[in-house]
């Protein structure tokens, strides 16, 4: 049997049970975008998950003043609501706190399932 058939079917299947649950809005959202907005978002995410990789370094060392202290405040004006949903959701431990983590591991989850 022909694995593209199969695929066209699981696919027409899928689509079907998704739209009977939510509505047509959906079904279009989960449409996979043009290859160039699929480009695009991914080097986005990218850019933004090295931001908070920066952040989290620099907060790790002194940054009260100087040219540190500058990038230090534009990455936190950025980066902090974001990094702010997950700290309320995840206690730190040890005096470890994971939020930055698992705030770039939703920031892949959220792309490979748009992408």
């Amino acid at each position: 049997m022909n694995v593209g058939y199969l695929v066209e079917i699981w696919s027409e299947h899928a689509m079907e049970q998704v739209n009977a649950l939510t509505g047509d809005w959906l079904v279009l959202a989960l449409l996979p975008l043009p290859y160039i907005a699929r480009s695009g978002i991914r080097a986005l995410v990218q850019l933004y998950s090295l931001m908070i990789v920066v952040w989290a370094v620099m907060s790790w060392f002194d940054h009260s003043k100087g040219w540190a202290h500058d990038i230090y405040t534009a990455l936190d004006t950025i980066v902090s609501p974001y990094i702010s949903i997950f700290k309320r959701l995840i206690p730190t431990a040890g005096g470890v706190d994971f939020s930055p983590i698992i705030a770039i591991l939703a920031l892949q989850f959220v792309i490979w399932l748009l992408v």
